[in-house]
């Protein structure tokens, strides 16, 4: 089975650990986490990721151990290298692989996606309003 491979923490290098995360009564996840540093890797087919990180909150979350990265290692799927990018634009600095879209975050930068509501855009025709009949 691919997940039983062994996969190193793009933030130390230590071997991440499988984890089961459930998201609700019926649904489940999949995570890696690092023992050593803190940090989660999750891959982009796994699920929301806030969904994911507040579940990890919920379940007691993760230390946050000093040691965090300036530049992770490459991706542990395809081995490209990670970019940091604001989550859904508007979001939380996180790693992100621009080959797979899996993205690593440390145990800091999950809480700050656990906590992390997303803004709404007002409908289409509320632009338009404004726009015609501003202020």
């Amino acid at each position: 089975m691919y997940r039983d491979r062994l996969r190193p923490c793009p933030g130390c290098a230590s071997p991440l650990q499988g984890v089961a995360v459930a998201l609700t009564s019926r649904e489940s996840s999949w995570a890696y986490v690092c023992e050593a540093c803190g940090g989660t890797f999750l891959e982009y087919f796994a699920g929301e990721p806030v969904m994911i990180a507040r579940a990890i909150a919920r379940a007691g979350g993760r230390p946050d151990r000093p040691a965090r990265p300036r530049r992770p290692a490459p991706c542990p799927d395809c081995e490209r290298e990670l970019v940091i990018r604001p989550y859904l634009d508007d979001g939380p600095l996180l790693w992100r692989c621009p080959a797979c879209l899996a993205l690593f975050a440390t145990a800091a930068q999950l809480r700050q996606l656990a906590e992390y509501e997303q803004l709404e855009a007002p409908p289409p025709w509320q632009m338009l309003l404004d726009w015609f009949l501003p202020g």
